[in-house]
């Protein structure tokens, strides 16, 4: 039933049952959104195919997103970076799987305060942009960055970056598109 202090909660502790049977008839639902299943998949599949494998490396970082939208943040941060390192190793420091987990991995490190740690990440991913010539991705990663300076009170670094993402967003959609609209907003 999924109602907060109901009698039994999934390992995950995301989601309460009120008895086993409600468990089971929801778990088709849940299973796809359980940190604590989608661990034990991880791990298997570990075994199966080595610590270094694209597969070992996506599911790490699906797993750290899903802890991220969850809250987890900590949990988020281990799995990012796992899978970060997977990518790093198998593809080299300039894959487009590498700057998504990096940039994932500063929005983690943001809310968990580790900021000069946050800046590095989404500099990373938006070295990684750059050099692959996406601009949508570029000014996805300006936006972070220029919101993580600001948070560090590095407040014209982080409105230089911002508007930098605004002319590539604007260039991009025109000017009534909502990421236009929202990066300065």
């Amino acid at each position: 039933c999924g109602k907060e202090g109901a009698p039994l909660k999934c390992p995950c502790k995301a989601i309460f049952y009120c008895d086993a049977g409600c468990q089971r008839s929801s778990w088709a639902d849940h299973r796809e959104k359980c940190t604590w299943d989608l661990e034990r998949k991880l791990d298997k599949m570990r075994q199966k195919l080595g610590g270094e494998s694209f597969e070992v490396g996506r599911a790490a970082i699906l797993l750290g997103e899903l802890c991220f939208r969850q809250d987890k943040f900590n949990d988020a941060d281990k799995f990012l970076s796992d899978g970060v390192h997977v990518f790093r190793t198998l593809y080299g420091e300039n894959h487009q799987a590498v700057a998504t987990g990096s940039s994932l991995l500063g929005t983690v490190y943001m809310h968990l305060g580790r900021l000069d740690e946050s800046v590095a990440m989404q500099k990373r991913a938006l070295r990684i942009w750059r050099k692959k010539g996406d601009g949508v991705k570029v000014a996805n990663a300006l936006t972070c960055l220029g919101s993580v300076l600001s948070k560090q009170g590095l407040h014209e670094q982080g409105m230089h970056k911002l508007e930098e993402a605004y002319d590539l967003y604007r260039s991009t959609y025109g000017e009534d598109h909502e990421s236009v609209v929202a990066v300065l907003g």
